[in-house]
This record gives C-alpha cells, structure tokens and sequence, in this order.
C-alpha cells in the first residue's frame, strides 16, 4: 500500500540576472512513503537468571536455553532459529550494606518466524520454558527493495508538483533540473513486548513495514510570465 506523501520543504531563491548574480533555482525536499505487509518476525527472547555464584548462574541460564531452543526445534523451527546471540553475567550488590547478594546471568536468543499466526503461540512456547522476556519484535519484508524505489519515485513526483505550484505562484516557469540528492531513509517499525502481569495467551499485532525516502532537488526557474 502507498501512502501519501508528506508536505515538502523548499526554497526558492529569485535572482536578477542582469545584477551579474545566479540565475534563480528553486530547491525542494520531497518525501515519500510505502507500507508494506510483512513476512517475517524477528523476535528476541531473553533469560535472565540469578544464583549464589557466577557458574551457578550461567549454567542455569544455558540449561533454560536448551530447553526453549530444543523445544522451538521439535515445534518445526529448526530453519528459521537463530543460536543464543549474548551472554552476560554480572554481580547484584547491596549498596546499603555493601556486599555481594549474587550472580546475575542474561542470555538472548533469537528467533526468525515466517508463519506470523503462530507469532503468539511461539511466543507462549518460549515463556513456558525458561525465557523471562521478550525485548523485542521486528517485522520485515521481502519486497523491501522494490518498495524503496517506489518510495524514491513517490518523493521525487512530490518535490517536483511542490516546485512547479511555487514557481507558478510567483509567476514563473520551472526550468531545468539543475541537481538532484538522493537520501533514502529505510525505516521499519518496532513494538517493545512488554508482559503483562495476568495469565492467558499472548497476542502480538502484525506491524506494517514502513519504507520511506526523501530526496532534494534543485530547478533553475524560467523568466518572469
């Protein structure tokens, strides 16, 4: 789906020519904007663990990891699961008290997801079986590159019906492109899945992705009408 583009931003500078000055341009800033269905998740799980020493706690932070990856491979994830990707341990202190209370081990794991309606359900699979949180949810899509390039062309038609109303305002007529800078902004949309504290399935909403572009242009303008 094309959305609308956003209002440009220009700038219009009027010269004398006969002064020996530059002949007038007018520069524009031209957006432009492609929502795209996605077809992947990319989601992060992560473990956190706490226990009387360093080893202690690693080690039942990679036993929590076993048990969500093993369980993910049986659920027919094999392909798409992605190997724990950071581990850290660190101390809990009582600064009151200044000592040690214990060890605290965090493991992320990452998952890639093609079957969206079992977003959910994963999601509930991997809570049951060790993970503590879910940091992130990343949607992507596979026409990305098709979608920029709609965007570019959405942004520069905005730029130059931006340039022409403002030139014909001012009683002139747009003149050659005299340059044009490319600045794409791919963008794609996230959603923090923060748990909630009562019981029941878990319902993650299928996010757009959103590819953006924006550009700027420079016309000479043409004579005075």
């Amino acid at each position: 789906m094309v959305a609308p583009a956003m209002l440009s931003v220009f700038t219009l500078l009027v010269g004398d020519p006969q002064s020996g000055q530059e002949p007038p341009t007018i520069t524009v800033t031209g957006f432009g904007e492609v929502r795209l269905p996605p077809d992947l998740a990319v989601l992060r799980f992560g473990v956190a663990t706490r226990a009387s020493s360093a080893a202690a706690a690693a080690g039942e932070s990679s036993r929590r990891v076993r048990a969500i990856t093993d369980t993910l491979r049986a659920w027919g994830l094999a392909p798409e699961l992605v190997e724990p990707v950071a581990l850290e341990v660190r101390t809990n202190e009582d600064p009151s008290a200044g000592r040690l209370v214990d060890y605290e081990a965090r493991t992320t794991i990452g998952v890639r997801l093609r079957q969206l309606e079992r977003l959910g359900p994963l999601v509930d699979l991997a809570l049951a079986q060790g993970a503590t949180s879910v940091p992130s949810v990343r949607f992507e899509s596979d026409t990305v590159v098709a979608a920029e390039r709609a965007a570019l062309t959405q942004a520069f038609r905005d730029a130059e019906a931006s340039a022409q109303a403002v030139t014909a305002a001012a009683g002139r007529a747009l003149g050659a492109l005299i340059e044009l800078r490319v600045e794409p902004d791919y963008r794609q949309e996230f959603e923090d899945y923060d748990l909630p504290d009562y019981g029941g399935p878990r319902r993650v909403v299928k996010r757009e992705v959103l590819v953006t572009a924006r550009l700027t242009a420079r016309w000479a303008i043409g004579p005075t009408r």
